[in-house]
C-alpha cells in the first residue's frame, strides 16, 4: 500500500474528526488543514532560502539586504553569513569591505578592475581562517591594507586548501619579526599563492614554529620591502617558490630557520636582489637542518648573497650569483653531479 504524504494525512485526520458534522463544517475544517499544510511548506522553503550559493557585496549595499545582485550587502562579514558552504561572495564595485572571519568553505572574488579593500586596524587581522569546518578557501583580487602596527593581513590556521590569487597585502608592520605579518601560516595545510604582492611589512610570509608543517607553493609572487624577511620558513614546513621577485627586504629575502625539525625550501627561476641577505639558512645541524635547493635564479646586489649556518643549500649550478657585497658567507663544500653543495665554513 502506498504511504500517505504528510499533507494527505493531515486532510484525512481533519475529515475523520468531522464525521457526523454537517458538510459545511467539514469543508471549513479541510480548508483549515490545507492552509496549515501550505503554511508549513512555505515556512520550510523560506528557511532554506535564507542562504545562497552566491552572495553579492557593493559599496552602495546594506547589510539588511539579502545579498542579491539587486540588493547587495555591504560587508564581507555579513555576506558570509548569507552564503552556503562552498559558495561565493562576489564584489560588484570598488569599496572597502571590512575584515572577515571565515568559518566555512568560501570563495571571495573581486573581478579585475575592481578595488576591493580590507582595511585592518592596529593589532587586528584582515582575514582569519581558523575553523575546523574550513577545508577550502579562495581569495581573488583583494587588497589588504594595514592601518596600524602589529596587524596581520591573512591568518591561516586551518587544515585544508587556501588559494590566494591576484591580491596585494600591503604595510603590515611591527617591531619584531612575528608582529606585523602579511600572510601568517600557523598550521598544516596546502597554501597556493599566485600573482600576489606582499610588501612593506615586517615579515611578508611567516610560518609558525612548532605544530604541523604546511605545504606552500608560491608562483609569480613579489615579496618586497619587508623589514625582516620576505619569506620566513620554520620547522616542518615545505615551500616551493618560482618565477618570483624577492627584493628590498631589509634583513633577508629568504630565511629558512630550523630549531628542532627539518624544513625544505625550493627556489626556481627567482630574482633575489637588493636584500640585506639574499638567502639565510640556519639551524643546529645534524638531523635538524634546513634544506634549500636553488635553480635557475639570480642572487645579486645583496649585502650578503648566502648565509648558511647549520643547514645546507644545494645549487643546480645554473644560478647567477654575483655583485653581492659579500659573495658567500660560506665556501663550496662538495660537488655531486651538477649540484653544488654549500655548507657552513
Amino acid at each position: 500500500m502506498k504511504a500517505k504524504s504528510g499533507l494527505e494525512k493531515l486532510i484525512s485526520l481533519a475529515v475523520w474528526r468531522t464525521t457526523g458534522i454537517d458538510g459545511d463544517q467539514t469543508l471549513r475544517t479541510i480548508r483549515i488543514a490545507l492552509g496549515l499544510a501550505l503554511f508549513g511548506v512555505l515556512s520550510v522553503t523560506q528557511a532554506s532560502a535564507g542562504a545562497s550559493t552566491r552572495s553579492f557585496v557593493s559599496g552602495n549595499g546594506n547589510d539588511n539586504n539579502p545579498c542579491s545582485p539587486e540588493a547587495p550587502c555591504r560587508t564581507f562579514a555579513h555576506a558570509i553569513t548569507q552564503t552556503d558552504a562552498g559558495g561565493e561572495i562576489i564584489v560588484m564595485d570598488s569599496a572597502e569591505y571590512g575584515t572577515v572571519a571565515i568559518d566555512r568553505n568560501i570563495t571571495i572574488d573581486a573581478p579585475k578592475g575592481i578595488y576591493a579593500a580590507v582595511n585592518v586596524a592596529q593589532q587586528g587581522t584582515g582575514i582569519t581562517i581558523s575553523s575546523p569546518n574550513v577545508t577550502r578557501v579562495e581569495l581573488r583580487g583583494l587588497r589588504l591594507i594595514s592601518q596600524g602596527a602589529d596587524s596581520t593581513g591573512i591568518s591561516y590556521n586551518g587544515a585544508g586548501f587556501l588559494y590566494i590569487d591576484n591580491c596585494v597585502v600591503d604595510g603590515f608592520y611591527g617591531f619584531v619579526a612575528s608582529k606585523g605579518v602579511g600572510i601568517a601560516i600557523l598550521n598544516a595545510g596546502y597554501i597556493f599563492v599566485k600573482d600576489t604582492s606582499v610588501r612593506n611589512g615586517s615579515t611578508g610570509i611567516l610560518t609558525a614554529q612548532g605544530g604541523f608543517g604546511a605545504s606552500i607553493t608560491l608562483d609569480q609572487v613579489r615579496l618586497e620591502g619587508n623589514n625582516y624577511a620576505g619569506l620566513r620558513l620554520s620547522d616542518k614546513h615545505k615551500a616551493t617558490i618560482r618565477n618570483s621577485v624577492v627584493s628590498g627586504n631589509v634583513s633577508a629575502g629568504f630565511v629558512a630557520d630550523v630549531q628542532t625539525s627539518p624544513s625544505e625550501l625550493n627556489i626556481e627561476a627567482c630574482t633575489i636582489s637588493g636584500n640585506g641577505t639574499g638567502l639565510k639558512a640556519t639551524g643546529p645541524g645534524g638531523n635538524a637542518q634546513g634544506m634549500v635547493r636553488i635553480s635557475n635564479s639570480i642572487v645579486s646586489h645583496n649585502d650578503v648573497g648566502l648565509l648558511i649556518q647549520g643547514s645546507t643549500v644545494l645549487s643546480a649550478g645554473n644560478n647567477t650569483i654575483r655583485d653581492n657585497q659579500s659573495v658567500f658567507d660560506v665556501t663550496p663544500h662538495d660537488i655531486v653531479g651538477v649540484m653544488v653543495i654549500y655548507k657552513q665554513r
